[in-house]
């Protein structure tokens, strides 16, 4: 089985596919319950996706090779295993934010019209650039508003996502941990 970095690596999978069929410019929600969404996985970000489409009046089906929906969140990760002394051991970080990591990353919405991607290794457009159950979940409400464009459906109907959200002060922190980066300098944390 793939690991994250293999899967990152890869440029995504697919997470949440729409398969639209042609729709009248402003599709009305009678009209959008007939056109059928499928969303492969059922992960954070699959799950959001249905879910804010099903809300929507689309007909949608989530399909994923496990029994029990969750993804991540129902289980541990392949690299957690049980230490010799009784307690547990990650060989893989949870926060992945490798170098580059951001530019080998897809986007919610492809080339291809009708397929649209969702899960923490997708480019969530906050101030969170690493992995997380959050990141999933935009990422699920991206590719479930790029549906409802893809359908014409417009506004009410639009999914709401949030912008990133940076505290006081945080722009200069980032600055100079840049600075200490480049001087070869360890964060200020490990000090």
């Amino acid at each position: 089985m793939p690991g994250r970095r293999q899967v990152l690596g890869w440029g995504g999978s697919l997470a949440a596919a729409g398969v639209l069929g042609v729709r009248p410019a402003r599709a009305t929600a009678a009209q959008r319950a007939r056109t059928r969404v499928a969303v492969l996985g059922g992960g954070i970000g699959g799950l959001t996706a249905a879910h804010e489409l099903a809300e929507r009046g689309f007909d949608v089906t989530v399909y994923d090779r496990r029994a029990e929906w969750g993804g991540k969140a129902r289980s541990l990760d392949p690299a957690v295993t049980q230490s010799a002394g009784g307690g547990l051991e990650n060989d893989d970080t949870y926060f992945l934010n490798d170098v580059s990591s951001w530019e080998l990353r897809c986007e919610a919405v492809t080339a291809i019209p009708n397929l649209f991607l969702a899960g923490d290794h997708v480019r969530a457009h906050s101030n969170v650039d690493f992995t997380t159950m959050e990141c999933a979940n935009e990422t699920g409400r991206r590719a479930a508003s790029a549906v409802l464009e893809a359908a014409g459906a417009h506004g009410a109907d639009e999914v709401r996502l949030f912008g990133g959200a940076e505290p006081p002060g945080f722009a200069e922190l980032k600055a100079a941990d840049r600075i200490r980066y480049r001087l070869g300098l360890p964060h200020v944390l490990d000090l």
